[in-house]
Protein backbone atom coordinates (compact mmCIF):
# COMPACT_ATOMS: atom_id res chain seq x y z
CA UNK A 1 0.00 0.00 0.00
CA UNK A 2 1.55 3.85 -0.47
CA UNK A 3 0.59 6.02 1.99
CA UNK A 4 -0.24 9.58 1.60
CA UNK A 5 2.25 10.05 4.44
CA UNK A 6 5.69 9.32 6.22
CA UNK A 7 5.36 6.75 8.35
CA UNK A 8 8.53 6.88 10.17
CA UNK A 9 8.45 10.54 10.06
CA UNK A 10 5.16 10.42 11.85
CA UNK A 11 6.58 8.23 14.67
CA UNK A 12 9.29 10.03 14.82
CA UNK A 13 7.44 13.61 15.44
CA UNK A 14 5.15 12.07 17.61
CA UNK A 15 6.82 9.68 19.99
CA UNK A 16 10.52 10.68 19.39
CA UNK A 17 11.89 7.45 21.03
CA UNK A 18 15.33 7.79 21.63
CA UNK A 19 18.40 5.59 22.54
CA UNK A 20 17.75 3.26 25.32
CA UNK A 21 14.14 3.37 25.03
CA UNK A 22 11.61 0.54 24.36
CA UNK A 23 8.58 0.57 22.25
CA UNK A 24 5.46 -2.41 23.17
CA UNK A 25 2.93 -2.76 20.45
CA UNK A 26 0.00 -4.59 21.28
CA UNK A 27 -3.34 -5.38 19.17
CA UNK A 28 -6.49 -7.47 19.95
CA UNK A 29 -7.25 -10.35 17.43
CA UNK A 30 -9.06 -13.68 18.39
CA UNK A 31 -7.08 -16.95 18.63
CA UNK A 32 -10.66 -18.58 17.13
CA UNK A 33 -12.13 -16.36 14.11
CA UNK A 34 -14.69 -19.44 13.20
CA UNK A 35 -17.59 -17.31 14.12
CA UNK A 36 -16.37 -14.70 13.46
CA UNK A 37 -18.91 -12.73 9.77
CA UNK A 38 -16.75 -12.07 6.57
CA UNK A 39 -16.40 -8.17 7.33
CA UNK A 40 -15.67 -8.65 11.09
CA UNK A 41 -12.75 -10.72 9.95
CA UNK A 42 -11.67 -8.20 7.35
CA UNK A 43 -11.59 -5.48 9.66
CA UNK A 44 -8.97 -7.40 12.34
CA UNK A 45 -7.19 -9.03 9.97
CA UNK A 46 -6.67 -5.57 8.40
CA UNK A 47 -5.53 -3.86 11.27
CA UNK A 48 -3.05 -6.97 12.33
CA UNK A 49 -1.90 -5.83 9.07
CA UNK A 50 -1.30 -2.25 10.32
CA UNK A 51 0.32 -3.58 12.92
CA UNK A 52 2.78 -5.55 11.41
CA UNK A 53 3.45 -2.31 8.93
CA UNK A 54 4.36 -0.10 12.15
CA UNK A 55 6.40 -2.84 13.84
CA UNK A 56 8.57 -2.93 10.59
CA UNK A 57 8.76 0.99 10.64
CA UNK A 58 10.02 0.84 14.43
CA UNK A 59 12.18 -1.73 14.26
CA UNK A 60 13.92 0.05 10.86
CA UNK A 61 13.76 3.40 13.46
CA UNK A 62 15.46 1.56 16.03
CA UNK A 63 18.41 0.52 13.90
CA UNK A 64 19.14 4.40 13.72
CA UNK A 65 18.48 6.27 16.56
CA UNK A 66 18.99 3.25 19.01
CA UNK A 67 15.84 2.42 20.95
CA UNK A 68 14.28 -1.07 21.45
CA UNK A 69 11.32 -2.84 19.71
CA UNK A 70 9.79 -5.92 21.20
CA UNK A 71 7.44 -8.68 19.41
CA UNK A 72 3.91 -7.60 19.14
CA UNK A 73 2.01 -8.64 21.92
CA UNK A 74 -1.73 -10.15 20.92
CA UNK A 75 -4.83 -10.41 23.62
CA UNK A 76 -8.15 -12.06 23.16
CA UNK A 77 -10.68 -8.84 22.42
CA UNK A 78 -12.04 -7.30 25.39
CA UNK A 79 -15.79 -7.02 23.68
CA UNK A 80 -15.81 -3.89 24.71
CA UNK A 81 -14.39 0.05 24.53
CA UNK A 82 -12.93 0.75 28.02
CA UNK A 83 -12.95 -2.59 29.72
CA UNK A 84 -10.14 -3.94 31.56
CA UNK A 85 -7.09 -6.08 29.68
CA UNK A 86 -7.12 -9.62 29.83
CA UNK A 87 -3.87 -11.15 31.65
CA UNK A 88 -3.54 -14.30 28.83
CA UNK A 89 -1.31 -12.40 25.76
CA UNK A 90 0.88 -13.72 23.61
CA UNK A 91 3.85 -12.28 22.55
CA UNK A 92 5.36 -13.80 19.10
CA UNK A 93 4.98 -17.46 19.94
CA UNK A 94 5.19 -16.69 24.26
CA UNK A 95 2.52 -16.58 26.89
CA UNK A 96 2.83 -13.61 28.93
CA UNK A 97 0.81 -12.29 31.77
CA UNK A 98 -0.02 -9.17 29.98
CA UNK A 99 -1.02 -7.08 33.88
CA UNK A 100 2.22 -8.23 35.38
CA UNK A 101 4.03 -6.82 31.67
CA UNK A 102 1.96 -3.32 32.12
CA UNK A 103 2.63 -2.82 35.79
CA UNK A 104 6.39 -3.65 35.27
CA UNK A 105 7.00 -0.83 32.57
CA UNK A 106 9.01 2.30 33.31
CA UNK A 107 9.29 5.75 32.06
CA UNK A 108 11.75 4.40 29.62
CA UNK A 109 8.87 2.44 27.83
CA UNK A 110 6.48 3.50 24.85
CA UNK A 111 3.20 1.33 24.51
CA UNK A 112 1.38 2.09 21.24
CA UNK A 113 -2.17 0.09 20.88
CA UNK A 114 -3.37 -0.69 17.95
CA UNK A 115 -6.98 -2.70 18.49
CA UNK A 116 -10.04 -3.08 17.64
CA UNK A 117 -11.93 -2.17 20.99
CA UNK A 118 -10.62 0.85 22.89
CA UNK A 119 -8.04 0.04 25.98
CA UNK A 120 -7.54 3.82 26.63
CA UNK A 121 -9.40 3.99 29.98
CA UNK A 122 -7.42 0.70 31.32
CA UNK A 123 -4.03 1.97 30.35
CA UNK A 124 -4.23 5.56 30.83
CA UNK A 125 -5.54 4.55 34.36
CA UNK A 126 -2.22 2.92 35.03
CA UNK A 127 -0.74 5.99 34.35
CA UNK A 128 -3.02 8.72 35.35
CA UNK A 129 -4.17 6.77 38.92
CA UNK A 130 -1.61 4.66 39.53
CA UNK A 131 1.08 6.81 39.04
CA UNK A 132 3.38 4.32 36.18
CA UNK A 133 5.65 6.49 34.19
CA UNK A 134 4.99 4.83 30.40
CA UNK A 135 3.88 6.60 27.50
CA UNK A 136 0.84 5.89 25.56
CA UNK A 137 -0.89 6.11 22.48
CA UNK A 138 -4.11 4.06 21.90
CA UNK A 139 -5.31 3.70 17.98
CA UNK A 140 -8.74 2.01 18.82
CA UNK A 141 -10.46 1.51 15.29
CA UNK A 142 -7.57 3.05 13.47
CA UNK A 143 -6.62 2.01 9.86
CA UNK A 144 -3.16 2.66 7.99
CA UNK A 145 -4.44 4.80 5.75
CA UNK A 146 -6.93 7.16 7.47
CA UNK A 147 -6.74 10.58 6.33
CA UNK A 148 -6.09 12.20 9.95
CA UNK A 149 -2.62 10.72 9.79
CA UNK A 150 -1.99 13.37 6.89
CA UNK A 151 -2.43 16.16 9.23
CA UNK A 152 -0.21 19.21 10.12
CA UNK A 153 0.35 18.39 13.42
CA UNK A 154 2.30 21.35 14.75
CA UNK A 155 -1.19 23.06 14.27
CA UNK A 156 -3.44 20.21 15.40
CA UNK A 157 -0.87 20.52 18.74
CA UNK A 158 -1.68 24.35 18.75
CA UNK A 159 -5.72 23.94 18.76
CA UNK A 160 -5.98 21.50 20.96
CA UNK A 161 -3.55 23.38 23.39
CA UNK A 162 -5.67 26.73 23.32
CA UNK A 163 -8.92 24.52 23.44
CA UNK A 164 -7.77 22.74 26.59
CA UNK A 165 -6.63 25.98 28.01
CA UNK A 166 -10.65 27.56 27.42
CA UNK A 167 -12.10 24.49 28.82
CA UNK A 168 -9.69 24.34 31.89
CA UNK A 169 -11.23 28.11 32.92
CA UNK A 170 -14.51 27.46 32.18
CA UNK A 171 -16.75 26.84 34.71
CA UNK A 172 -19.42 25.55 32.49
CA UNK A 173 -20.59 25.39 28.91
CA UNK A 174 -23.83 26.02 26.86
CA UNK A 175 -24.14 24.02 23.38
CA UNK A 176 -27.35 24.88 21.08
CA UNK A 177 -28.02 21.90 19.45
CA UNK A 178 -29.95 22.81 15.89
CA UNK A 179 -31.32 20.96 13.64
CA UNK A 180 -34.91 21.31 11.06
CA UNK A 181 -34.96 24.80 12.41
CA UNK A 182 -35.36 23.66 15.97
CA UNK A 183 -32.69 24.43 18.77
CA UNK A 184 -31.85 22.20 21.52
CA UNK A 185 -29.89 23.39 24.66
CA UNK A 186 -27.76 21.96 27.12
CA UNK A 187 -25.20 22.94 29.76
CA UNK A 188 -22.02 20.90 30.50
CA UNK A 189 -20.90 21.42 33.63
CA UNK A 190 -17.27 21.70 33.93
CA UNK A 191 -16.42 22.98 37.42
CA UNK A 192 -13.08 21.32 38.82
CA UNK A 193 -12.04 20.00 36.08
CA UNK A 194 -9.25 20.27 33.48
CA UNK A 195 -8.91 20.64 29.80
CA UNK A 196 -6.87 17.95 28.00
CA UNK A 197 -5.34 18.49 24.72
CA UNK A 198 -4.90 15.15 22.91
CA UNK A 199 -2.43 17.12 20.97
CA UNK A 200 -0.47 14.48 18.73
CA UNK A 201 2.81 14.62 21.20
CA UNK A 202 3.49 11.34 23.14
CA UNK A 203 7.89 12.63 23.49
CA UNK A 204 7.89 12.64 27.77
CA UNK A 205 7.05 9.86 30.44
CA UNK A 206 3.19 9.62 31.34
CA UNK A 207 2.15 11.11 28.07
CA UNK A 208 -1.21 9.75 26.72
CA UNK A 209 -2.54 10.32 23.50
CA UNK A 210 -5.59 9.15 21.28
CA UNK A 211 -3.71 8.98 17.56
CA UNK A 212 -4.52 10.14 15.21
CA UNK A 213 -4.84 13.15 17.40
CA UNK A 214 -6.72 16.44 17.70
CA UNK A 215 -9.09 17.43 20.13
CA UNK A 216 -9.54 18.76 23.31
CA UNK A 217 -11.62 16.99 26.28
CA UNK A 218 -12.46 17.00 30.04
CA UNK A 219 -14.68 14.92 32.48
CA UNK A 220 -18.11 16.26 33.62
CA UNK A 221 -18.40 17.49 36.83
CA UNK A 222 -20.78 14.16 37.57
CA UNK A 223 -22.52 15.42 41.01
CA UNK A 224 -22.85 13.36 44.08
CA UNK A 225 -24.43 10.97 43.10
CA UNK A 226 -24.10 8.01 45.66
CA UNK A 227 -20.88 5.83 45.35
CA UNK A 228 -18.70 8.01 43.44
CA UNK A 229 -16.16 8.60 46.37
CA UNK A 230 -15.95 12.39 44.40
CA UNK A 231 -13.13 14.30 46.62
CA UNK A 232 -13.87 17.27 44.99
CA UNK A 233 -17.74 17.59 45.94
CA UNK A 234 -19.41 20.44 44.53
CA UNK A 235 -22.98 19.47 44.98
CA UNK A 236 -25.18 18.44 42.05
CA UNK A 237 -24.07 18.36 38.68
CA UNK A 238 -25.25 21.39 36.96
CA UNK A 239 -25.02 19.42 33.59
CA UNK A 240 -28.76 19.59 31.94
CA UNK A 241 -31.07 20.06 28.90
CA UNK A 242 -31.45 18.62 26.14
CA UNK A 243 -29.29 16.65 23.59
CA UNK A 244 -30.45 15.74 20.46
CA UNK A 245 -28.74 12.30 18.68
CA UNK A 246 -29.24 10.96 14.95
CA UNK A 247 -29.26 7.84 14.20
CA UNK A 248 -29.44 7.74 10.08
CA UNK A 249 -32.15 10.13 9.30
CA UNK A 250 -33.92 8.92 13.49
CA UNK A 251 -34.16 11.73 15.70
CA UNK A 252 -33.64 10.57 19.32
CA UNK A 253 -33.36 13.14 22.39
CA UNK A 254 -31.96 12.58 25.18
CA UNK A 255 -33.33 14.67 28.36
CA UNK A 256 -30.60 15.12 30.86
CA UNK A 257 -30.85 15.99 34.77
CA UNK A 258 -28.16 16.34 37.51
CA UNK A 259 -25.06 14.70 34.96
CA UNK A 260 -27.24 12.06 33.89
CA UNK A 261 -29.76 10.86 30.63
CA UNK A 262 -32.78 10.59 32.67
CA UNK A 263 -34.98 10.04 29.92
CA UNK A 264 -35.46 9.19 26.08
CA UNK A 265 -37.80 11.06 24.20
CA UNK A 266 -39.59 9.43 21.15
CA UNK A 267 -41.57 6.61 20.32
CA UNK A 268 -39.35 5.21 17.11
CA UNK A 269 -38.27 2.02 17.32
CA UNK A 270 -34.81 3.72 18.17
CA UNK A 271 -35.64 5.25 21.01
CA UNK A 272 -37.02 2.78 22.94
CA UNK A 273 -33.82 0.77 21.37
CA UNK A 274 -32.04 3.24 23.56
CA UNK A 275 -34.45 3.29 26.02
CA UNK A 276 -33.76 -0.39 26.93
CA UNK A 277 -30.11 0.35 26.60
CA UNK A 278 -29.97 2.95 29.32
CA UNK A 279 -32.56 1.35 31.69
CA UNK A 280 -30.66 -2.50 31.73
CA UNK A 281 -27.45 -0.10 32.97
CA UNK A 282 -27.71 2.91 34.78
CA UNK A 283 -24.10 3.86 34.90
CA UNK A 284 -24.60 4.34 30.80
CA UNK A 285 -26.46 7.48 31.42
CA UNK A 286 -23.56 9.43 33.19
CA UNK A 287 -22.72 12.32 30.94
CA UNK A 288 -18.66 11.26 30.50
CA UNK A 289 -16.81 14.39 28.11
CA UNK A 290 -17.09 17.12 26.51
CA UNK A 291 -14.86 17.81 23.59
CA UNK A 292 -14.38 19.59 20.77
CA UNK A 293 -12.05 17.89 17.70
CA UNK A 294 -9.35 20.10 15.89
CA UNK A 295 -8.10 17.57 13.21
CA UNK A 296 -8.46 19.26 9.28
CA UNK A 297 -7.49 16.17 8.19
CA UNK A 298 -9.95 13.81 9.91
CA UNK A 299 -13.16 12.49 7.60
CA UNK A 300 -16.71 11.26 9.37
CA UNK A 301 -15.94 7.22 8.76
CA UNK A 302 -17.21 4.21 10.28
CA UNK A 303 -14.62 4.63 13.27
CA UNK A 304 -15.31 7.16 16.16
CA UNK A 305 -11.55 7.31 16.59
CA UNK A 306 -11.03 9.65 13.56
CA UNK A 307 -15.04 11.05 13.41
CA UNK A 308 -14.67 12.91 17.17
CA UNK A 309 -11.03 14.25 15.85
CA UNK A 310 -13.20 16.33 12.77
CA UNK A 311 -13.46 19.99 13.89
CA UNK A 312 -16.64 20.21 15.41
CA UNK A 313 -18.17 18.93 18.71
CA UNK A 314 -18.86 15.84 20.67
CA UNK A 315 -20.00 14.45 24.26
CA UNK A 316 -19.89 10.77 25.61
CA UNK A 317 -21.73 8.71 28.40
CA UNK A 318 -20.34 5.90 30.52
CA UNK A 319 -17.02 5.35 31.56
CA UNK A 320 -14.35 8.40 32.29
CA UNK A 321 -12.49 6.96 35.18
CA UNK A 322 -9.53 7.62 32.54
CA UNK A 323 -10.26 11.46 32.38
CA UNK A 324 -8.47 13.74 34.95
CA UNK A 325 -10.90 13.47 37.96
CA UNK A 326 -13.43 11.41 36.45
CA UNK A 327 -15.38 8.81 38.71
CA UNK A 328 -17.24 7.04 36.37
CA UNK A 329 -15.54 3.05 36.92
CA UNK A 330 -15.97 -0.05 35.44
CA UNK A 331 -17.59 -1.29 39.06
CA UNK A 332 -20.31 0.80 38.52
CA UNK A 333 -21.46 -1.16 35.69
CA UNK A 334 -23.69 -4.33 35.84
CA UNK A 335 -22.52 -5.13 31.97
CA UNK A 336 -19.43 -4.49 29.78
CA UNK A 337 -18.09 -0.55 30.76
CA UNK A 338 -19.02 2.11 27.70
CA UNK A 339 -17.81 5.11 26.94
CA UNK A 340 -19.98 6.37 23.75
CA UNK A 341 -19.22 9.01 21.72
CA UNK A 342 -21.41 11.24 20.29
CA UNK A 343 -20.08 13.29 17.23
CA UNK A 344 -21.22 16.35 15.51
CA UNK A 345 -19.03 17.19 12.99
CA UNK A 346 -18.79 20.36 10.62
CA UNK A 347 -20.77 20.19 7.55
CA UNK A 348 -22.83 18.13 9.38
CA UNK A 349 -26.95 17.84 9.37
CA UNK A 350 -27.03 19.29 13.61
CA UNK A 351 -25.14 22.26 13.53
CA UNK A 352 -23.43 23.39 17.04
CA UNK A 353 -23.36 26.66 19.22
CA UNK A 354 -20.65 26.79 22.00
CA UNK A 355 -20.73 29.44 24.55
CA UNK A 356 -18.33 29.18 27.44
CA UNK A 357 -18.66 30.75 30.57
CA UNK A 358 -16.03 32.25 33.40
CA UNK A 359 -15.97 33.19 37.17
CA UNK A 360 -14.42 36.12 36.21
CA UNK A 361 -14.76 37.77 32.95
CA UNK A 362 -17.57 37.59 29.86
CA UNK A 363 -18.79 34.80 28.61
CA UNK A 364 -16.97 33.50 24.86
CA UNK A 365 -18.62 31.78 22.02
CA UNK A 366 -15.71 29.75 20.36
CA UNK A 367 -18.36 27.91 17.92
CA UNK A 368 -21.16 28.78 16.06
CA UNK A 369 -22.71 26.30 13.26
CA UNK A 370 -20.14 23.91 14.04
CA UNK A 371 -16.93 25.90 13.30
CA UNK A 372 -14.82 27.58 16.06
CA UNK A 373 -14.27 31.25 15.68
CA UNK A 374 -11.23 32.19 14.74
CA UNK A 375 -11.63 35.74 15.84
CA UNK A 376 -12.18 34.28 19.33
CA UNK A 377 -9.36 31.54 19.67
CA UNK A 378 -6.96 32.75 17.12
CA UNK A 379 -5.85 32.61 13.38
CA UNK A 380 -4.51 29.12 13.80
CA UNK A 381 -8.01 27.98 13.35
CA UNK A 382 -8.71 29.66 10.12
Amino acid sequence: MTLNYDLEALIMQVFRPRRGERVLLLNDYPSDSTGLQAAEKMDYDKRREMVRTWHNALINLATQHGFTVEGIITYEPTGGHGADLPRAAVQVVSKIDLQHKLHSLTERDIVIAITRFSPTAPLFSLIEKEGKRFRAATMPGAWIDMRAFEADYEAVKQKARILAREITAATHATVTFSYNRKDYVCTFDLRGRKGKADDGVCRRPKQRINFPSGEAFAAAYEGDHRGLYNRHILGQSRTKGEIPVLFGETLVVYHVENGRIIEVVGTSEKANEMRDFFDADPARRFIAEFAGGCNDRAEDSESVLESEKREGFHWAYGLNRHFYRGRIRPQFFKFKPVHNDVVYGKGGPIKVKIELFYEAGPPKVIMRDTQYLPEVLGEVFR
